[in-house]
């Protein structure tokens, strides 16, 4: 109309397949029934909404400035305090902007995924984790960390990547966010029938060390007395080399780590000095599970 343009109109236009033909023909004269100037309402409505999205999300990008931080594995971690004090529409969008982030698609997760990492994780218990489409979240101590999905930080050459370790309790089912796989913990009584052990299931005396444990990746030094070689120490390096495990998979291998030493390589060999013995009256059980289909919770 500015411009004193006419428009041209095509077979297309009168069509009922597309989706913007059946609110031109259908739709909206159903809603003028009840409000003539229904079309100038919602272009309003749409003003003012566009201008209000775009108030909040500067607030978000400003608050995710002041309070997200980059971790050494590529994880975004956000203070687990600090966002649940924000009201819960900014709560929303300070998800699935960083979601967007770590994932670098165009758009952020749809409602139902950044309400469903509020309220499992956010507000779940520690160790508590959900993967949504290209993402894996976790709640780790004070923070939630959003971690690219199977992100894996591959050190070059035969160099350990950088010490991150997660915390676990007993019991407790944690992920590690390099492949996704999780690790679940339980105690259980030397009477109790559990089964044949496996390459993915391990088994410990509880009572040979010390309850205050973690996951984490390899270190240069690592040392650990292999299951089944009588109690010798050995390089957990010169244990990968000889299991002939590629330097790019050593990273994704999480470690059960107590402070008295390496208890399991997961899926691979147990500590021979924290083995079950017919002496022994309460035992560790961990697990390591395959990584989980999108949408799918642990905790």
């Amino acid at each position: 109309e500015a411009k004193g343009l006419s428009y041209r109109t095509d077979s297309s236009n009168a069509k009922p397949v597309y989706l913007r033909n059946r609110i031109r023909h259908e739709l909206l004269p159903l809603l003028k029934r009840f409000n003539p100037a229904v079309v100038s309402a919602l272009t309003r409505q749409a003003d003012i909404l566009r201008d209000e999205d775009a108030c909040l999300d500067g607030w978000v990008a400003d608050w995710i400035a002041r309070h997200v931080r980059a971790a050494e594995d590529r994880s975004l971690e956000v203070p687990r305090a600090a966002l649940l004090e924000q009201p819960v529409a900014l709560q929303r969008r300070i998800i699935r902007r960083v979601l967007q982030r770590v994932t670098g698609g165009p758009h952020g997760p749809a409602f139902g995924a950044a309400d469903a990492v509020l309220h499992k994780v956010a507000r779940g218990r520690s160790g508590s984790s959900l993967t949504v489409r290209g993402a894996l979240v976790l709640r780790d101590y004070q923070h939630v960390r959003v971690f690219p999905a199977r992100h894996a930080s591959r050190p070059r050459g035969d160099r350990p990547p950088g010490r991150v370790g997660l915390r676990v309790t007993i019991p407790s089912t944690v992920v590690w966010p390099p492949t996704g796989q999780s690790l679940h913990l339980r105690f259980a009584g030397a009477e109790e029938d559990l089964g044949p052990a496996g390459r993915d299931v391990a088994r410990f005396d509880a009572d040979r060390f010390t309850h205050r444990l973690e996951i984490r990746p390899w270190q240069a030094g690592d040392l650990f007395h292999p299951q089944g070689m009588a109690g010798r120490r050995k390089k957990l390096q010169d244990y990968f080399s000889d299991s002939k495990l590629s330097r790019g998979r050593r990273a994704d291998v999480p470690l059960l780590v107590a402070p008295e030493g390496i208890l399991w390589v997961a899926g691979y060999r147990t500590d021979h000095r924290f083995r079950v013995t017919p002496s022994t009256t309460r035992i560790l059980v961990a697990e390591l599970r395959p990584a989980e289909m999108d949408g799918e919770e642990q905790g």
